[in-house]
């Protein structure tokens, strides 16, 4: 909901912070000219990218830890 309806937000927490000043009101940014987009642009895709695979990582490894404090499942799968 954010990204689509407060994009100058979304634009400070995911984007440049040390641009993107105007968390409360986007005016502040075209005032200031510190406005720098993120939303839609090729750093949010590589930036979307990364993290889907770092939450892959993530799940992967989440299952192994699983397997490892249950030593009965473990058994029974080798059965």
């Amino acid at each position: 909901w954010g990204r689509d309806h407060l994009s100058w937000h979304y634009d400070h927490h995911m984007g440049d912070q040390d641009k993107n000043f105007g968390v409360v009101w986007s005016w502040f940014d075209l005032l200031a000219k510190t406005r720098e987009i993120f939303v839609g642009t090729d750093k949010e895709r590589a930036a979307h990218d990364k993290h889907a695979i770092r939450a892959e990582t993530a799940r992967s490894g989440a299952a192994l830890r699983a397997q490892r404090r249950n030593p009965l499942r473990r058994l029974a799968r080798r059965l």
